[in-house]
């Protein structure tokens, strides 16, 4: 009998990317302001010129298009992406869940603003 994890559509079946395939920019540890259009205020976990993580009490459905601008170093840049993966929050115990959101488009000077410190 097989064990569960080997049936066909089962956990061990679906072919996941290693994450350095995934990510192609290098992540910097950045506390941003980003303000998402219908969402409240959040900031950054970490950021890079791809994307960045948030963390949010509410977090959107993974493939959901997003507007919005993100300040960074006394400056605003209006982005636009779509929401990569989610981690739900947890509010009665007050746990901020956390989101990725990959740019679509952003302004390239933002490269600059995230560039390695």
């Amino acid at each position: 009998m097989d064990a569960p994890n080997d049936r066909v559509g089962g956990p061990s079946s679906v072919a996941r990317p290693q994450a350095s395939i995934l990510r192609t920019n290098g992540r910097q540890r950045r506390r941003f302001r980003v303000s998402l259009a219908g969402a409240s205020t959040c900031f950054t976990v970490d950021v890079s010129a791809g994307g960045f993580c948030v963390e949010a009490m509410r977090v959107m459905i993974p493939g959901t298009s997003v507007t919005g601008t993100i300040e960074a170093d006394g400056k605003t840049f209006p982005f636009s992406g779509s929401v990569a993966w989610t981690k739900a929050s947890e509010p009665r115990l007050g746990l901020r869940g956390r989101m990725g959101v990959r740019f679509a488009s952003i302004a390239e000077d933002f490269r600059t603003a995230v560039g390695p410190r």
